[in-house]
């Protein structure tokens, strides 16, 4: 099944260590620099997971940014094109989609692998990469 994108767009989430966030579609911002940059930001809490947070939005976009007491960093972005006045309900809904999330990152990201082994070419594999009459 395809979705059409609307009202949503999509939801996007980076998760890294430190305190440099990587806002979707946006690029890298210190966390505490957050109430600076978008004035609008209010502190966010989620009661399943430890850390501070912030939540805002733009027209088109709902935000959160949680920096775990761990010294990792989240952000996530809802992408939304609904009607502004819709938007406060939407960033509720959003929170209650992400909350089990924020508890769940951390675990999934430090049990997943994060290096691909490559073995290296053999004789046989080079030739055929380099074969010219391919």
């Amino acid at each position: 099944m395809e979705s059409n994108s609307e009202p949503f767009g999509r939801i996007e989430i980076q998760y890294t260590a430190g305190n440099t966030l990587l806002l979707p579609g946006r690029g890298q911002l210190e966390f505490d620099g957050i109430p600076e940059e978008f004035t609008n930001a209010t502190r966010a809490s989620f009661e399943v997971v430890d850390g501070e947070g912030w939540g805002w939005t733009t027209s088109a976009e709902v935000f959160v940014a949680w920096r775990y007491n761990d010294n990792q960093v989240l952000a996530a972005r809802l992408t939304y094109w609904g009607p502004e006045e819709d938007l406060d309900e939407q960033v509720v809904k959003f929170h209650a989609v992400l909350e089990p999330a924020l508890a769940q990152i951390p675990e999934f990201a430090s049990t997943t692998q994060t290096r691909v082994t490559v073995p290296l070419p053999t004789p046989e594999t080079e030739d055929a990469a380099t074969d010219p009459d391919d």
